[in-house]
């Protein structure tokens, strides 16, 4: 083309311009500082400029690095001066593209919509020139005046390219922003946001850039502040452009990002771009292992809904542990459990982890009163507590494990390896406050409850009478709802045996919480309740209750006791009226069957009869994997309650009868045994054929135990096997001896034998002291003294006289004289002859001593 052509060729671009219509460019307080672009790359930002020259023609040559270009702008200022004119702008010598060649300048009439002209004629130009940059090479960017009363001067030229990719790829979050605005007396400050969140836990490094335009003359120092911290803008001092970039890596937040910015002290200032760039921490090609959730006791019915620790029992508590890397693990690692700080368990994961698979990993942990000291009782107690698992944590360093790091894997992130499960005491389920948190299990038996001083059922008294015994009566219907104010009567006919008087007598009154009292209160309601007998008006002795004290269905049970000794007068009928006391708006209960007992002495039959009597309540059911329609973590001899029978001795071989009388509400299922002294007497106790009164709910079983019976010792059990539950409520033994009548019998026995003092070569008078120690008089009979001296044995048989009981007498068996000083041996034999039956105390009718005979010179120092 010749020089001609060309001069022709741009003649018609520039007529063509200045036909443009024109659009409003212009704002004298500038344009906000808004995102253009944002996003994430593997690769990274690139940006370059050049700065004022005070040159009408300026070009910007920088090194772009190797990448697949995402995203690429050009931007270049120009100063107008309250004039117009053309200039050209070019990239890589291309003019032509991306609205780049020739631009006509129009300040306050400047239509561009790739151009904001500010003040009195800042023009700030920007271009698209993703498809245009080079990688890897220099790239170029001319800014140049053509013609026109515009001044010309070139404020500088920025290039900024994203792209993915290149030499060192970094995993990089940007935000491109763009504007231009002018501050001044009518625009003081701005705002530029950065909108999105940021992950603050693996950030790198973290960068602002910013370009002025013009920059602060006279200089400030505090004039931009990233999220509310000064960022110092000293080095910003000129009144020309500015291309600067803080380190904001500390004043990061995840979300609401910004950055401002201030006139400070000078006239007109104008931010053009903000650029601000998060590099992460380089993702290793390694695993990651986390743990995804924390399952405690999985399996038991609504463990997910209703999280709950069992106190003094195996509770099963497992982790998923997940590997989200890209990388296998090939190794076995550590996982360790913590609740409350304290080490409950670690147990290693074997033959490592695929990526993206997850293994379920467990242990057994039984927390102790003396850590949860949750009593059993009403209401129901619970403690709230924070488990946390950490894969690989070594074992011998669990539970000191602040993260993965001091495990065996190399992992991505270590930082990642807790998890926390926070079980609270209260919970929601399907819209009801519910008991949660560390537990007692109240389907077990308060033989393992952390309340040693209550057993599962109290010896009231133990007995021993002559002539005593029991007698007992059931009687009343279930009666579902059993509100406030209601009474039911029912009638006790009693029958005791010629002769016997009223020991004791107890009411027992059976009762469960009303159904849908969990709704309002999550620890449920005890049984309130009166009781007229015979006409005069009682309030419980003593109220025993107990309820499986956490979670959905939280329904205390009990029985109410009422000592109505004093108005027991014998056989007959007994009237008692029950009574809900709760006022009008109170609560409503449940009321089972009563019933009634009577222990008696001094009945005609006179044999020797001991009673332990046992009262109660203990709430039984077997629930686990294998017994039950649900599970509880409950196995049968855990829902076994052992209550002792303390007292007395028994003999027995010399028992007539051994009778136990056991009582359960709400039995009526196969599945339970009854135990005495650990073995079982009876299969499927309780079951409905027992039911003492038709529809009472009250069973009660009347076996004998003869044949099982310790001297001393003695113990039952009531055991669920997996039904739907039980309420131990009473035991009584009645051990029945006869009362053996013995014979009266003598019992001779010989005292002394006199003298104390034995003479040689005098005649010595022997005699002997017989008592009869028996509780029957005997006939007269002989007694023999035989002495073991030189020359003998010396014997002499007296006769002694008849005696009564207690009655004694000193009988003279005859005279020896001794001739030799010596030791001697005297035995005296009281009914020597055996004629007196003296049954089984014919043992005791001898007696020996020794004497030394003396010289009679010794009777003048004697006297």
């Amino acid at each position: 083309m010749n020089k001609s052509m060309r001069i022709v060729f741009l003649s018609a671009i520039l007529i063509c311009m200045l036909a443009m219509p024109a659009m409003a460019n212009y704002n004298s307080d500038g344009w906000p500082v808004n995102t253009k672009m944002n996003g994430t790359v593997n690769g990274g930002v690139f940006h370059d400029s050049i700065g004022w020259t005070e040159t009408t023609t300026q070009t910007l040559t920088t090194d772009v690095p190797n990448g697949t270009v995402k995203y690429a702008y050009l931007y270049t200022g120009v100063w107008g001066g309250h004039s117009t004119g053309w200039v050209n702008v070019s990239f890589n010598g291309d003019s032509t593209s991306n609205k780049l060649g020739p631009i006509h300048l129009e300040e306050t009439n400047d239509g561009n919509d790739n151009v904001w002209c500010t003040g009195l004629g800042k023009y700030w130009l920007w271009y698209n020139v993703t498809n245009l940059v080079n990688t890897g090479q220099i790239n170029t960017a001319t800014t140049s005046k053509i013609n026109g009363s515009i001044d010309g001067r070139i404020y500088g030229i920025v290039l900024v390219v994203v792209y993915e990719g290149g030499d060192d790829p970094k995993q990089i979050q940007y935000w491109i922003n763009d504007g231009s605005d002018a501050l001044s007396s009518t625009n003081p400050t701005g705002t530029t946001n950065f909108v999105g969140t940021v992950n603050t836990d693996n950030i790198a490094m973290a960068n602002l850039t910013m370009v002025h335009l013009t920059g602060y003359y006279p200089s400030c120092s505090n004039c931009t502040k990233f999220n509310g911290n000064e960022l110092d803008t000293s080095g910003v001092n000129t009144n020309e452009f500015d291309m600067h970039t803080w380190n904001v890596t500390n004043y990061m937040k995840a979300s609401g990002n910004d950055a401002w910015f201030s006139q400070g002290f000078d006239a007109h200032v104008n931010i053009c771009n903000t650029i601000l760039t998060v590099e992460y921490e380089p993702e290793l090609n390694a695993p990651d292992l986390n743990v995804n959730d924390v399952l405690v006791n999985p399996g038991n019915e609504r463990y997910e809904d209703i999280v709950r620790v069992y106190i003094n029992q195996s509770n099963n508590i497992s982790a998923v542990v997940y590997n989200n890397g890209p990388e296998d693990v090939t190794d076995d690692f550590d996982v360790c459990f913590e609740a409350d700080g304290l080490k409950i368990g670690c147990s290693t994961v074997t033959g490592g982890l695929s990526a993206g698979a997850n293994t379920t990993i467990s242990i057994d942990w039984t927390p102790t009163c003396a850590d949860y000291p949750v009593m059993a009782g009403f209401p129901a107690q619970s403690l709230p507590l924070t488990i946390n698992v950490t894969v690989d944590c070594n074992c011998s360093n669990c539970p000191t494990c602040p993260d993965g790091s001091c495990g065996t894997i190399t992992e991505s992130d270590e930082t990642n390896n807790i998890f926390s499960k926070v079980i609270p005491t209260m919970q929601v389920y399907n819209t009801i406050n519910v008991i949660g948190g560390v537990v007692d299990n109240g389907y077990k038996s308060k033989n393992l409850d952390c309340d040693t001083t209550e057993e599962p059922l109290d010896q009231f008294m133990y007995y021993n009478l002559i002539g005593g015994g029991v007698e007992y009566n059931v009687s009343g219907a279930k009666i579902s709802s059993f509100d406030p104010e209601a009474t039911d009567t029912r009638i006790h006919h009693i029958d005791l045996p010629s002769g016997a008087t009223v020991k004791d007598a107890r009411l027992y009154v059976y009762w469960y919480d009303k159904w849908y009292n969990f709704n309002t209160y999550p620890t449920g309601c005890l049984a309130n309740l009166s009781v007229n007998f015979s006409g005069t008006d009682l309030i419980p002795d003593t109220v025993y209750q107990d309820s499986k004290s956490f979670g959905f269905y939280q329904s205390p049970k009990g029985s109410s006791v009422f000592n109505v000794t004093s108005l027991m007068s014998g056989s007959g009928d007994y009237t008692a009226i029950v009574k809900n006391i709760e006022p009008i708006g109170g609560n409503g209960t449940t009321l089972l069957g009563e019933m009634l007992v009577v222990i008696y002495d001094r009945a005609d039959h006179g044999h020797e009869v001991q009673i332990w009597m046992l009262e109660g309540t203990d709430y039984l059911m077997s629930a686990d994997d294998t017994h039950g329609s649900k599970d509880f973590s409950v196995s049968p001899e855990e829902a076994t309650a052992t209550v002792a029978l303390s007292g007395g001795t028994i003999d027995p071989a010399n028992v007539n009868t051994a009778r136990l009388i056991t009582v359960v509400a709400q039995g009526m299922e196969l599945g339970s045994d009854m135990l005495f002294n650990g073995n079982v007497i009876k299969a499927d106790a309780w079951d409905t054929p027992t039911e003492a009164y038709p529809g009472s709910k009250i069973n009660v079983e009347n076996v004998s135990v003869k044949s099982n019976l310790l001297e001393s010792g003695n113990n039952m059990g009531f055991q669920d096997n997996g039904t739907t539950g039980m309420q131990a409520s009473n035991a009584i033994l009645i051990v029945e001896t006869p009362v053996i009548v013995e014979t009266p019998l003598p019992d001779l026995v010989v005292s002394n034998i006199y003298p104390q003092y034995i003479f040689t070569n005098l005649t010595n008078v022997l005699s002997v002291n017989v008592m009869n120690q028996g509780t029957a008089s005997t006939a007269s009979c002989n007694v023999s003294l035989n002495i073991s001296h030189t020359g003998g044995p010396t014997v002499l048989i007296a006769t002694v006289p008849a005696l009564n009981a207690s009655e004694s007498t000193v009988v003279e068996v005859g005279n020896w004289k001794p001739t030799v000083l010596e030791n001697i041996s005297m035995t005296t034999f009281a009914d020597s002859g055996g004629v007196v039956d003296e049954g089984a105390n014919e043992i005791n009718n001898n007696l020996t001593v020794s004497r030394n005979t003396t010289g009679d010179c010794a009777v003048d120092d004697m006297l």
